[in-house]
């Protein structure tokens, strides 16, 4: 199972429509991966017919979703996908696809071509013998084979590699292959510790290896032409993913808080509505079957775990950090799969970047050098640092009328009030 990254905005009010849509067509897959989240296997009961699911495209349309991810299972696998994607396509949706490559042959790209697919993303997981563990023996050659197919075809390919224990070491043999596919995006995303991956602990990612992918995904955007697409689960408020934005031509990159049941939602195969398909811990909104999708979305209450949420549902350090209010602590499925919480998100790189500088800052011992950091990093947009310095430096010396004036304006700009003791409070 993957993702499609997207634009998050603000939560929406009854009548915003959502922007992005992600769509289980089918439960069948070909293969039985370790890191599959939905654990796919055989077609499932209840799968919508082709006439549900084309009144469904056209009520996806109706609510004015701008982008709908077709995948599974293997959406190859079912065969009036072309059906659904044309009617998709024809009410101005744009329709990407993501397959585990096997079946993509030049009849599978033709048909997507007239059916006006916009992408076809497939999975890449490692070297051969790596992907192969992961996946299926031979898969890796089909995949190959599917590159080099829509490369010959003129043909929009993307690459999704869903980052596992295992295949962290292969990402610069990955980097160089993907140079000579000359794919159109690859897209790096965590894999989550539910489905099949719940099994296998050892091959779930630490927060400490999120740092070095940035790096890595940030120094391919600078020094080769591969477009790095890094999922909603990966960062945020860092240099590298500015690095990695500038590669898809988007300029700065603000992460603006998970849009699952904001403004994007999953469905499932059988027309059951959730907030993301990677969170499937939640209970489900309802079923295209019983309710109209624009009364599904509309309804008072609807989504209400996400749409709810604020600051004041955050714990510990993402609580306090400058970024809380819009962050929200970050991608909801790795932070309930991985971190087992839904008020922080260890997995954050901005918050590694800045707990070691808090270490340091608890060591200091001179009151002016910490306003003198403090007054450097207001200026590098550093609040959380410059907060910490001042607060530490009020530590020292309650009296330093300097610390308290610059952590007054510090505490505004954080949007937080000041007690006579130093301690912050938010409005």
């Amino acid at each position: 199972m993957a993702e499609e990254t997207t634009s998050p905005a603000s939560t929406p009010r009854t009548g915003v429509a959502p922007i992005a849509a992600g769509w289980e067509i089918t439960m069948a897959c070909n293969m039985r991966c370790t890191h599959c989240g939905s654990s796919c296997a055989t077609a499932l009961p209840g799968e919508l017919t082709t006439q549900e699911a084309l009144d469904l495209c056209g009520q996806i349309a109706d609510l004015g979703v701008q982008r709908v991810t077709l995948s599974g299972g293997e959406p190859l696998l079912r065969a009036d996908w072309p059906t659904l994607a044309d009617a998709l396509v024809r009410r101005g949706v744009r329709v990407t696809m993501i397959s585990n490559g096997w079946l993509l042959s030049r009849d599978a790209v033709e048909r997507a071509r007239q059916a006006g697919v916009n992408l076809i993303a497939v999975s890449l997981d490692g070297l051969e013998p790596t992907h192969d563990s992961i996946r299926r023996p031979g898969s890796f050659r089909k995949v190959i084979e599917a590159l080099a197919l829509m490369q010959a075809e003129g043909f929009p390919a993307g690459v999704i590699t869903t980052l596992i224990k295992r295949n962290l070491p292969e990402l610069p043999a990955l980097r160089d292959l993907l140079l000579e596919l000359r794919p159109k995006t690859w897209q790096l995303q965590i894999g989550r510790a539910m489905g099949n991956l719940s099994g296998h602990p050892g091959d779930w990612l630490t927060p400490s290896d999120t740092p070095p992918v940035l790096e890595f995904a940030a120094d391919v955007a600078r020094r080769t032409p591969l477009v790095v697409d890094l999922a909603d689960c990966l960062g945020y408020y860092t240099t590298q993913n500015q690095h990695a934005a500038a590669s898809r031509g988007e300029g700065a990159s603000t992460w603006m808080g998970c849009h699952a049941g904001r403004r994007a939602f999953g469905i499932r195969h059988d027309g059951a509505i959730s907030a993301c398909n990677s969170i499937r811990d939640v209970a489900l909104e309802g079923s295209v079957r019983d309710t109209p999708l624009e009364r599904i979305w509309n309804r008072t209450g609807a989504f209400d775990t996400f749409r709810s949420r604020s600051r004041d549902t955050l714990t510990g350090v993402c609580r306090e950090c400058q970024f809380g209010e819009v962050c929200l602590a970050g991608c909801t499925s790795v932070r309930r799969t991985l971190s087992r919480s839904d008020g922080e998100y260890p997995h954050c790189a901005y918050l590694q970047s800045i707990e070691p500088l808090f270490a340091k800052i608890a060591r200091m011992q001179d009151p002016s050098v910490l306003v003198r950091k403090a007054a450097l990093a207001a200026d590098l947009h550093l609040l959380d640092v410059a907060a910490r310095c001042l607060a530490r430096a009020l530590q020292l010396d309650p009296h330093d009328a300097a610390a308290v004036s610059a952590l007054a304006e510090v505490e505004r700009r954080l949007g937080r009030t000041v007690t006579g003791t130093g301690v912050s409070q938010r409005h």
